[in-house]
């Protein structure tokens, strides 16, 4: 396999492995097939229209290099394995969930396994294999499974706790057995303080505000819905704002109070809120 193949193959195999795990968690979170590329695409990034491509792309290329120039290739898949999550979390505009990386890992890793012990008997080459393993998570998506599974494991807590203790054991095994058990423990410590340091910026960056919510007065509280919105439409009386966030159960009984005084001020004539699964849908009639 001369440069140019080798390149290629561990760019395609860094794209289907990225998306791949994207798009089980745009599933878990809601969104079905269709939706998940059309987020991907045109889901802004710090206001370029396209910044998840923008992203995607010095990503995947920046770790394709790495690959091919680190004295030791292992280290840079490394690196690969412990961002992927974050940066599918970030692709999709969601605070980091530590639950939902780890059933992510846990689907994709079951999905690999299978395939792997067909590629086996049938004699797969690499890169089929890795197709193989996307058809089958597109396929997964486009049925709703990862969602439908997500939502009954969240009424089993015991079952839903198994599955990602298995998961983050699944996740360090990887370091212990490619690398150390001390490289290992390093890796997933890093891995939970990274965490724990997104968990604590999207408690404050949601406290924030619900604080702006409540100090909002008649003149700002829709120009403030608009700053929060990812989208939004305005008619000359209706509006309509959508509001991405993973804290709805803190979130929604805050912003109905500040929804319920506004239309008793006169801010808004009638409002109608809807939620789903990280995202909040604000009709108001003005």
């Amino acid at each position: 396999m001369n440069g140019f193949q080798l390149t290629l193959t561990i760019l395609l195999q860094r794209i289907i492995e990225l998306l791949a795990f994207y798009l089980i968690l745009a599933n878990i979170d809601g969104n079905n097939l269709k939706e998940s590329f059309v987020r991907l695409v045109k889901t802004k990034q710090r206001s370029f229209l396209y910044g998840n491509v923008i992203v995607s792309v010095v990503y995947l290329s920046a770790v394709t290099v790495l690959i091919l120039t680190m004295p030791v290739s292992s280290d840079a898949y490394l690196i690969d394995h412990v961002i992927r999550p974050f940066v599918a979390f970030f692709l999709l505009r969601r605070a980091f969930s530590l639950q939902k990386a780890l059933l992510s890992n846990v689907f994709v890793t079951i999905t690999a396994v299978t395939v792997a012990l067909l590629a086996f008997v049938a004699s797969f080459t690499t890169i089929v294999v890795f197709l193989v393993i996307l058809i089958i998570i597109m396929l997964a998506a486009y049925l709703n499974y990862f969602s439908n599974a997500y939502t009954y494991l969240s009424k089993k807590k015991w079952l839903s706790n198994m599955i990602l203790i298995l998961s983050a054991v699944i996740y360090l095994s990887i370091f212990i057995v490619e690398f150390s058990i001390i490289i290992g423990v390093f890796v997933a410590t890093l891995f939970l303080l990274i965490t724990f340091y997104f968990d604590h910026k999207n408690r404050r960056a949601v406290s924030i505000t619900i604080d702006q919510l409540k100090n909002a007065t008649a003149d700002n509280f829709i120009q403030i819905l608009q700053a929060l919105a990812s989208e939004y439409k305005q008619a000359n009386v209706l509006h309509q704002y959508i509001i991405e966030t993973d804290n709805i159960k803190k979130f929604v009984p805050a912003l109905l109070v500040e929804l319920e005084k506004h239309k008793k001020l006169g801010t808004l004539k009638d409002y109608e809120c809807i939620t789903k699964e990280g995202q909040i849908k604000i009709n108001a009639v003005l």
